[in-house]
């Protein structure tokens, strides 16, 4: 009986599966109250910073899975946080910076504290006038230049310094026949070189030139202009078209190369973002759902729900341990999901520790058979 039961538990072990290939739901934040907004996770993934309706930021530790700190307004000038983003260092021992622009025109910057790591406000500014809402920021790591967009199509290039400082560098207006359009996002290009800003209404790609802010060209993408994200190595554009999914752009080409369909009820701007070293797409939806898509093909690799109304993937982080995608809700109680799928990296090393675990088992196994059973019955002789 022992002996069956050793070679049945023996067995299992050489039969289990290697780490899973799919992404699981690894934290859910509760309590927000109103629509998230936005979300960025900080260089290495240990931090997610969130935004939304309730005219707070929040940081969350990753790996406790609780939240570590709340930033918010004693006077209450800012208004919904609309956007942000982890400003960060050139080396791993700068610290921490965000930046993250408002519903009332406030672009406001925080730091860690050198003595306890609490956040800290270093600079806040109304880049806009109070009606003009931010839309939309990026930040180039390497020339330290954060691009902010407005409600009414205006844009500012800031050099942001180690204590906080922002220069202005220059700024422009998007109008045509005297209509100020929605610059709906702004994404750097060409390692920093140029500014690629996105027009909602006009589905018009403009690039300016980052050092003297004049136009190098515009182009009319072929579909509508929601959101926008660009590739690891910026070759890729991904846009949200407003009506049937997420197109798939070869830059500075003006027409899709690929297309991912989701099914779309309501005419709503829906985040997507590159994943896993920009070799998968990942979409959000206006029906509760997360799509992660290969680059070529129609059919999504995966489907997450997260339930809610609007799920928007804000942001996502590839290191060598695990990949992660963050995603918020659009409800009046709304939820955070981190969801995480181990990286290449970690499964090998799950099968080489596999490996090296059978080899033990193995041994430890021949070692205990002849102990445990007689000599005849083993075919051993024991001296």
């Amino acid at each position: 009986m022992l002996i069956t039961l050793l070679l049945k538990g023996f067995k299992y072990f050489l039969k289990a599966t290697p780490h899973s290939n799919v992404y699981v739901k690894y934290a859910r934040f509760l309590g927000l109250k109103g629509p998230i907004n936005c979300l960025s996770f900080n260089r290495d993934g240990a931090l997610l910073a969130s935004g939304g309706d309730d005219e707070t930021v929040r940081i969350w530790d990753v790996s406790t899975k609780k939240c570590k700190e709340v930033l918010e307004d004693p006077g209450q000038r800012w208004g919904q946080v609309t956007c942000l983003v982890w400003l960060g260092g050139k080396v791993k021992e700068d610290m921490q910076q965000l930046a993250f622009g408002t519903g009332c025109s406030f672009l406001i910057i925080f730091c860690q504290n050198r003595t306890n790591t609490a956040m800290v406000e270093i600079a806040t500014t109304r880049v806009f006038t109070p009606s003009d809402p931010v839309e939309a920021v990026d930040y180039d790591i390497q020339t330290s230049h954060l691009a902010v967009s407005s409600h009414h199509g205006n844009v500012t290039l800031y050099e942001v310094g180690r204590n906080g400082t922002m220069l202005r560098l220059w700024a422009s207006n998007v109008e045509s026949d005297g209509n100020a359009y929605i610059a709906s996002s702004v994404r750097f290009y060409d390692s920093g070189c140029k500014l690629l800003i996105f027009i909602l209404e006009t589905s018009e790609m403009i690039c300016r030139d980052v050092k003297s802010g004049k136009e190098d060209w515009c182009k009319v993408l072929k579909s509508g202009v929601g959101h926008a994200s660009i590739s690891l190595d910026g070759q890729l554009l991904l846009i949200e078209n407003l009506a049937r999914g997420f197109d798939l752009y070869h830059l500075p080409r003006s027409s899709p190369s690929h297309s991912f369909p989701i099914l779309t009820n309501k005419r709503c701007i829906k985040d997507g973002v590159f994943a896993e070293g920009s070799s998968v797409v990942v979409c959000g939806s206006d029906h509760s759902e997360i799509y992660t898509f290969s680059l070529s093909s129609l059919e999504p690799k995966q489907v997450l729900k997260q339930g809610g109304k609007n799920t928007e993937v804000q942001t996502t982080i590839s290191n060598k341990d695990c990949h992660l995608i963050a995603s918020g809700s659009s409800l009046e109680c709304s939820d955070i999901v981190i969801w995480e799928k181990p990286s290449m990296h970690s499964r090998k090393q799950a099968d080489n520790d596999k490996g090296h675990g059978t080899i033990i088992m193995v041994l430890d196994f021949l070692t205990f058979l002849p102990l445990h059973i007689g000599p005849q019955e083993s075919g051993y002789h024991i001296h």
